[in-house]
């Protein structure tokens, strides 16, 4: 049986492209077990608080960075949000995938202590991808808004 939420949630999800759906899943997926992992080393002392969210911090702001490498539009055609990269977003995701790579090579060189660098690393990587989903959300909010479709919200019930 459908409930009314099951009905919001499936209307908004065939908004958006199936490539669409799966890479913010991945994402979402990706920086909850980051947080996890970035929230256990903090208990553990690998590293401060102040660490764990300044390197959360940087990691959004990239995030957003790198979310400027997907254009978003409405696809009359298929009647949902699509996402395009072009040649900008390109060089940006190459940037990114870089950056990547060589994250642990480039905290390490001024910072000697191993589990804090493994730390910074999560923290980043969690900042990136809850930025990634934060602010693609945020353009599919607003790409639905410029096409005049609003899709329905469940409703709050009242007590």
């Amino acid at each position: 049986m459908r409930t009314e939420s099951d009905t919001a949630a499936t209307q908004r999800s065939r908004l958006l492209d199936r490539r669409l759906r799966l890479s913010l899943g991945l994402f979402f997926l990706i920086s909850v077990i980051m947080l996890g992992l970035l929230i256990s080393h903090v208990a553990r002392g690998d590293g401060s608080l102040s660490w764990a969210v300044l390197s959360l911090v940087l990691g959004g702001i990239l995030g957003w960075i790198v979310t400027r490498v997907t254009v978003l539009h409405w696809d009359d055609a298929r009647h949902a949000v699509v996402s395009q990269m072009d040649a900008f977003g390109v060089v940006v995701l190459c940037l990114y995938l870089l950056f990547l790579f060589t994250r642990d090579r480039l905290t390490g060189r001024w910072i000697d202590d191993a589990p804090l660098v493994s730390m910074i690393g999560l923290g980043l990587t969690a900042g990136t991808m809850i930025g990634r989903v934060f602010f693609t959300l945020r353009g599919i909010r607003g790409v639905l808004t410029s096409a005049g479709i609003t899709p329905r919200l469940p409703r709050q019930r009242r007590h």
